[in-house]
């Protein structure tokens, strides 16, 4: 199906935040700290004040002492630095004037008194005794331990024939959406404060900016926008929505900022970097009978998103492979660096270690790797270690798929010297424990010509969550697409919705959509039965035209159906509301609630990869010749959409592996902080990409479907760095693999 937002974004026609502008808009900058550790003693704004065409300066020691974090426990963060800065970039005053250049001159004339203090940028430094602490409400920087053991794990590793350990280093990655962040926020004279900004769940957005604001929830409105890209970076409240929002209110006028791109990598939230220790217990046979494996994760300044993003690794991981006895140690650590949240992404550390060492073990064992990937593959109707329940899975399909189209059997240890071919598997899961915040609903008003507008709080970041809810709507009512209005992603107007990042536009906010369009259709048809004088259940939709099946002679336009509602009082309102069930016997998982056992995800989804690579032995380059994609995504609502999402995550990937990595200096600066140095790939780069889709119709899930886009990216990953081992015969063990690295390893430096 073509995509209802398409023409907009093609021909220039669709507006970001950056684009847009209210009369009397002032332009907002702010002082960012110069250094990476140090306590605020004093800020004096009084030569910014008397600049003409300022209108308003906040600092931290005017907003109301309210920290943020996405989980109570975690909130350390005041969004504007009121006692301590604890990374260079970090937020200390703000300035709204009548143009930016005023604005950046008031920025110079604020003067801020530090007093440095000493900082840690290596998370395994630390967390050793004696290094500096960013928080005093914690020890050693640990700001979250997930901590999980099931079945008997050190037996395991005593009776099995081989035990095989490796460690993989992960960087520092920004999220890189192609938007560079921006704000428009208005207060007006009634207390009401309307707010644009990219997200991923205008709901939450508007429940932290209540709390750190003090204004009640209904006078705040996040309003939809289009967004540049998400990937898990426009999750969290961050500090500029917060700060342009005070400076509206104390200005009396509209405020807005636009991020510079070297803001945007600095000051927006990035990937956790990991080191993963990984230890698996073997048979000679090549049975996986335990593991033990360990996590340390470079966090940043401030907790964010940091319980899931720890937990998250183990939950994709354990739905991959049956492994009965599994040891799981992730520890999030505190670092004087931006903060780290959600990336799409979450667990490509533990099935980068994982994957990697399958390839070894079958190596070393004599056997194929493909074999013994099937051998352990989940399968629906499997209870996981935790408790959860898988539902639909088909692992073993898209094994079987991989392998075919990329002819990974005729290939593989027949390829030139210099070529090589890698595999892997992943996993991923749509939805997990948010409470009362993980239903989704949505309503469907019809209007007396037949058409309608659909109303859903589903954002759209790119991925064609828009047109996805219009589809949907269309096939259960059998009407045009183009003759349904959407309404979304607007906490004003839309019903409450989870939001992207839980991987439920889909799963969650599909079905309230389909609910609601099957309660709108039942009505229509009851109303038309009354005409018709047929039962309801007789009656069906198709084309805008209401028709008895046995009798076609008995048909009535819709439009003429809602024109009788309306006139007997009962206008056509569908409503629809889905929360997703814990299908495990200990119900919903709650990993900040310290209840590990339990369903962790909604449904699961799964993927294989294979990858084929060139490497040039004399310089290190890697050249990516091709990636095979087969992935389940139950049912594929739009296969177009679907295979677009595949092959995005297989080039994000694909970059992450090869190219990306924030790097700081001794300071803690980001010395990469623009497109001209934070490489990613290029057109020239692109590999030839080939996409199947695997369905597994899921039980519970919209016609079928579950999520598409997050499942495959590990395994992109590891499957990369296995073809990369496959070529040249060393391991390197530290992502990106660069062409140093791979120089290093070949003459034995590494």
């Amino acid at each position: 199906m073509p995509r209802t937002d398409s023409l907009g974004k093609i021909t220039g026609a669709a507006r970001y935040a950056a684009d847009l502008f209210l009369p009397r808009t002032l332009y907002a900058k702010i002082l960012r700290s110069p250094y990476a550790h140090a306590r605020i003693l004093n800020i004096d704004t009084s030569r910014a004040e008397k600049l003409p065409g300022v209108k308003a300066i906040v600092c931290g020691k005017e907003i109301i002492p309210y920290k943020w974090g996405i989980f109570k426990q975690t909130r350390d963060q005041y969004l504007l630095a009121v006692d301590k800065v604890r990374y260079i970039g970090e937020e200390v005053a703000a300035v709204a004037s009548i143009d930016e250049e005023i604005a950046e001159e008031a920025l110079s004339l604020i003067n801020v008194d530090y007093e440095q203090l000493p900082s840690v940028f290596d998370p395994l430094e630390a967390i050793e005794e004696g290094s500096p602490q960013l928080h005093e409400h914690v020890e050693r920087n640990i700001g979250f331990t997930a901590s999980v053991e099931f079945g008997d794990v050190d037996a395991a590793f005593r009776n099995s024939d081989r035990v095989y350990e490796d460690k993989i280093v992960t960087s520092k990655i920004s999220h890189l959406q192609m938007e560079p962040y921006a704000v428009l926020a208005n207060y007006n004279q009634t207390g009401k404060l309307d707010v644009w900004v990219p997200n991923q769940s205008p709901f939450t957005k508007r429940r932290a900016l209540s709390n750190a604001l003090g204004i009640p929830l209904p006078k705040i409105r996040v309003h939809h926008i289009n967004i540049g890209g998400g990937f898990g970076g426009r999750s969290d409240t961050n500090p500029a929505e917060f700060i342009v929002s005070l400076l509206s209110i104390k200005a009396k006028r509209p405020v807005k900022i636009t991020y510079t791109r070297e803001e945007t990598m600095i000051a927006t939230r990035h990937k956790h970097p990991a080191t993963v220790e990984i230890k698996l217990a073997v048979n000679l046979d090549g049975t996986i009978t335990g593991k033990d494996v360990k996590i340390v994760m470079d966090g940043g300044a401030y907790m964010s998103s940091g319980i899931v993003a720890a937990n998250t690794p183990y939950v994709y991981a354990e739905s991959i492979y049956r492994v009965p006895n599994q040891r799981y140690e992730a520890i999030r650590v505190y670092t004087n660096k931006t903060t780290c949240s959600m990336h799409r992404t979450h667990g490509s550390q533990y099935v980068l270690a994982e994957e990697t060492m399958i390839e070894r073990i079958a190596e070393d064992l004599g056997l194929d790797s493909v074999e013994m990937r099937m051998r352990h593959a989940c399968r629906a109707g499997d209870v996981l270690p935790s408790g959860s329940k898988i539902t639909s899975y088909a692992l073993h399909e898209t094994i079987e798929k991989a392998v075919e189209i990329s002819g990974w059997r005729e290939k593989k240890g027949k390829l030139p010297e210099g070529h090589g071919i890698g595999i892997a598997c992943a996993g991923s899961f749509a939805g997990f424990n948010l409470g009362f915040r993980l239903n989704s609903s949505a309503l469907i008003k019809f209007n007396e010509d037949g058409s309608c507008t659909l109303f859903t709080g589903n954002v759209d970041n790119g991925q064609g969550n828009e047109s996805m809810m219009v589809q949907i709507a269309s096939d259960v009512l059998d009407i045009p697409m183009d003759s349904i209005a959407l309404v979304c992603a607007d906490s004003e107007l839309t019903p409450q919705d989870p939001g992207n990042y839980p991987m439920l536009a889909a799963f969650c906010s599909g079905n309230a959509v389909r609910l609601a369009a099957a309660d709108a259709k039942r009505q229509i048809l009851g109303i038309a039965a009354e005409k018709i004088g047929l039962p309801s259940s007789d009656l069906d939709i198709r084309d805008g035209v209401v028709f008895a099946g046995e009798s076609p002679e008995k048909s009535f336009p819709l439009s003429g159906v809602i024109k009788r509602a309306f006139s007997k009082g009962a206008a056509i309102l569908g409503r629809g509301s889905y929360t997703p069930k814990a299908q495990s016997e200990y119900g919903w998982a709650n990993w900040p609630g310290g209840k590990i056992q339990g369903q962790h995800g909604a449904t699961y989804t799964d993927g294989t990869t294979v990858a084929e690579v060139r490497v040039d032995k004399e310089t290190g380059m890697v050249k990516v010749l091709s990636i095979v994609q087969a992935y389940d995504c139950g049912f594929a609502l739009n296969p177009m959409a679907v295979e677009g999402q595949w092959e995005g995550v297989a080039v994000e990937m694909m970059g992450e592996t090869l190219y990306g990595k924030l790097t700081w200096d001794k300071n803690g600066r980001v010395i990469n902080n623009s497109l001209l140095d934070y490489l990613i790939p290029t057109a020239l780069d692109m590999p030839e990409i080939r996409t199947a889709i695997v369905e597994s119709i899921d039980p519970e899930g919209p016609f079928g479907a579950k999520e598409a886009g997050i499942s495959g990216g590990p395994g992109v990953q590891a499957a990369i760095a296995n073809a990369i081992y496959n070529a040249i015969g060393v391991r390197i063990k530290e992502i990106p693999v660069t062409p140093e690295s791979i120089l290093a390893c070949l003459k034995g430096g590494a």
